[in-house]
Formats: C-alpha cells, structure tokens, sequence
C-alpha cells in the first residue's frame, strides 16, 4: 500500500492513506497503476484518482506543485 502527500502552491496540503491503485488521465486515455507499478509510474500534476480498501477519492491538480508518494508494509 502507498501514502499520497499532495501539496499546493496555496501551502494546503491533502493525505491520502493505504492506497492500492491510481488512475490517471493522459492524452492517449486513463492510464492504471497497481502495486509496484505506482512506484515506477511518471505521475504528471494533473487531477488523480486514487483507490484504497473501502473507496476511492480524486485529487484535483489545479494549482498542485507536489506529490509526494510512500510505499508501506500492510
């Protein structure tokens, strides 16, 4: 599982815990990561969908200047 810690340009920051899969949208469609895959994925500073255990929550990428990304054990 992966910890997100976005921060933006206005200095307010947003956590999302206990992730396990990321959607993304790109100019050549939705992209998916998984597992490690996360750790390896170029994350562009766009809107991001991420998805946990028990839901899934999307971050919007106006005015984001940071994501920062964790890998934890379960």
């Amino acid at each position: 599982m992966f910890d997100f810690h976005f921060i933006y340009s206005d200095g307010n920051t947003y956590d999302v815990k206990g992730v396990t899969k990321i959607r993304i949208g790109t100019t050549n469609g939705t992209k998916e990561f998984e597992g490690d895959q996360i750790l390896t994925a170029t994350i562009p500073l766009y809107t991001i969908s991420l998805y946990f255990q028990n839901g899934n929550v999307t971050v919007s990428g106006t005015n984001l200047v940071i994501i920062d990304v964790r890998k934890h054990d379960e």
